[in-house]
């Protein structure tokens, strides 16, 4: 049995369909957390940041320390729930990483964490366990009260430099760490999957226990 979940605020940042797998996921460890309360699933339109926005503004009308965001295509392992909230207040975000596309090479795949590089981000060489990163996807993460409070009820923002192709979730990363902030990509081996146009866990679990190791491939 899981400890109580009453400080957490469990939401999904959807755009109107929410993957089946995720629901039975959340729904699962809903009902194996004592006390959690009713999952949010916030609708939202074009604006990812402004979806995000709103669920912080939910989150912060309520007691609880706890936020954690889980998007509508993304499948966290089983254990996600109890592995993110107790990374935290160490950590202002903690995330399990989700499998995706290399960007600059969609030949390859990577995990979800990154470290700062001269230029940009490059995907983080994860040990076992907790990771310091500069920056996660907001796929499945846990954030402290906190920090939310620290940089206000709007966190979430797109960038208006036409050369600053980074995303609203690495902007919120580079945010964090710029207040003082740190940053947690959890990982032992599980990552999250994500289903929206490829089914990619079972790819990458494969050539992990295959032996190939490190992070991206």
């Amino acid at each position: 049995m899981r400890r109580s979940g009453h400080h957490i605020l469990v939401a999904v940042p959807t755009r109107g369909a929410v993957s089946w797998q995720t629901v039975t996921r959340l729904n699962e460890v809903r009902d194996a957390t004592p006390g959690l309360r009713p999952i949010v699933f916030q609708p939202g339109n074009l604006s990812v940041a402004l979806t995000r926005n709103r669920i912080v503004q939910t989150f912060l009308a309520t007691d609880c320390e706890t936020l954690v965001m889980v998007d509508d295509d993304v499948v966290p392992p089983p254990h996600f729930l109890e592995t993110l909230d107790r990374l935290l207040p160490e950590f202002a975000m903690a995330a399990i990483p989700h499998v995706m596309p290399n960007p600059a090479d969609h030949s390859r795949l990577m995990l979800t964490a990154c470290d700062a590089v001269p230029g940009g981000l490059t995907g983080s060489d994860l040990a076992d366990g907790a990771n310091d990163v500069d920056a996660v996807a907001t796929g499945c993460v846990a954030v402290s009260r906190q920090a939310l409070v620290a940089l206000g009820p709007n966190p979430f923002r797109i960038s208006h430099d036409p050369d600053d192709a980074v995303s609203d979730d690495y902007l919120f990363c580079r945010d964090l760490k710029s207040a003082g902030f740190r940053i947690c990509a959890w990982w032992d081996g599980v990552p999250c999957d994500h289903v929206s146009t490829v089914n990619l866990g079972p790819l990458f679990m494969a050539r992990e226990l295959a032996g190939f190791g490190g992070r991206s491939f």
